[in-house]
């Protein structure tokens, strides 16, 4: 038997499955990746939504809407759709008002990404991802004045209320 050749089939054989092993791995790199880059975006989207306060006295709704828009629209910066693909969602608030409590007040974020880009290592299996920033949402100044007049002067306040005059928000004050 003529044995010529069989060394260069072993080899290309190997580095198909190494070159394959390889991949897998790079592959498993940028889902990690997307996933950080996932994760501040719904971090940094959280971080608008529950630091906007624009001190006004509308109802408490019409602030948590303005704080909702303003948080998709700092999580839309980071356009994920570019990395993730299509199957890219939508951030999702927690907001205090919806029953939830004030830990769990957040941004959270879902998506899904293939396992791997070869279909014999697991490329038809979609990996379900979430990322989660919950921060508790801090009442606003509006609200938190409340609470110093009412625990102040024991009754309703108004807005001429001398407790509100007189009072200073300090390090939130509630």
């Amino acid at each position: 038997m003529n044995q010529k050749g069989q060394s260069s089939i072993e080899f290309i054989l190997s580095m198909g499955f190494v070159f394959a092993m390889f991949f897998l791995f790079v592959n498993q790199a940028f889902n990690f990746t997307i996933g950080y880059l996932g994760h501040y975006a719904t971090f940094m989207a959280s971080r608008a939504f529950m630091a906007h306060d624009n001190g006004s006295m509308n109802n408490y709704g019409s602030i948590m809407n303005d704080a909702q828009v303003m948080g998709r629209r700092v999580f839309n910066r980071y356009q994920l759709p570019v990395f993730i693909g299509e199957s890219a969602g939508e951030v999702q608030f927690n907001r205090p008002d919806q029953g939830v409590f004030y830990e769990f007040t957040g941004a959270y974020f879902r998506f899904q990404r293939p396992f791997s880009t070869y279909k014999f290592f697991g490329g038809d299996v979609k990996i379900d991802l979430l990322t989660e920033s919950f921060l508790g949402k801090e009442p606003t100044r509006y609200e938190c004045r409340q609470q110093l007049c009412q625990a102040v002067s024991g009754g309703e306040c108004g807005a001429n209320s001398e407790v509100l005059k007189h009072s200073t928000l300090y390090d939130n004050g509630c």
